[in-house]
């Protein structure tokens, strides 16, 4: 049996006797979260309605584990995919994206870097002028498009306008500097990108960020497509995989602690 069959397993085990666990409110900072202008936040973004939520709280769970990793200073850049289609991850990204900025001193910005279909700013109810896609083209710079007023502490580099050629703007030069830019501005950032096993952006973008978080929709993992998604991406340094819908599960091949339910 495989490490990645191990681990789903595993995961779906232990994802299983969480779902007997009461849903008991987490403690957690506290602050006030300013509506977004013009629009409705998803109600799956659990991290902003309910900041202190046991569901909430697994979100910090994955953070605490992903900087664990390599260490804060080292780990700050993360591509979250999935390997095929409806899996979540754009829900989830945004998620743990909020749950970070709730430390204090942890300035957090998520990149929608879906040019084909971006979603984030659709999941916080607000459209965008313009984004990733205007930056790589060269027709704006970064403090054009970012969005600080939405979620305290976390700031939104939508998708922008639809590009006819995403692969090729994401694996560019320009990226790789923006990625440096950003990181001079931000603790940590997270790059939500289209399915592995639909379109090359997730395998181009991995290696040039410190990891990647693949998410699997509960109740249709399936091994192969996994296996394959992960074989596609050799070039970058697989994190671990989240287990999305139900309570969250975060199974990582490596490490081997357990703790409420939550199997990482």
């Amino acid at each position: 049996m495989s490490r990645i069959q191990k681990a789903l397993e595993k995961a779906r085990a232990e994802q299983a006797e969480s779902a007997a666990l009461p849903g008991a409110q987490a403690p957690g900072p506290t602050y006030t979260l300013r509506p977004v202008s013009g629009g409705q936040v998803d109600p799956h973004i659990v991290a902003y309605h309910h900041p202190h939520s046991h569901l909430t709280e697994s979100f910090r769970r994955v953070k605490a584990m992903i900087r664990g990793i390599a260490g804060a200073d080292r780990l700050r850049t993360v591509t979250v995919t999935s390997a095929g289609k409806g899996e979540g991850k754009s829900t989830t990204a945004l998620n743990l994206a909020i749950a970070m900025s709730q430390d204090f001193d942890q300035r957090v910005c998520i990149v929608d870097a879906d040019l084909r279909r971006p979603r984030v700013h659709r999941l916080l109810g607000f459209t965008p002028r313009r984004g990733l896609s205007d930056i790589l083209s060269g027709e704006a710079l970064p403090e054009d498009v970012l969005i600080s007023d939405t979620v305290p502490r976390l700031t939104i580099l939508p998708g922008g306008r639809s590009s006819r050629t995403p692969s090729e703007m994401l694996g560019s030069p320009r990226m790789r500097q923006l990625i440096e830019e950003l990181k001079s501005r931000f603790d940590f950032i997270l790059f939500d990108t289209p399915p592995v096993l639909t379109v090359a952006d997730a395998i181009l973008l991995g290696p040039m960020t410190d990891g990647v978080i693949l998410v699997i929709q509960a109740g249709k993992v399936r091994k192969r497509p996994i296996e394959r998604a992960v074989e596609l991406l050799h070039n970058s340094k697989i994190l671990g995989f989240i287990l999305n819908r139900g309570d969250m599960v975060l199974s990582h091949y490596g490490y081997r602690y357990y703790d409420r339910g939550y199997y990482y």
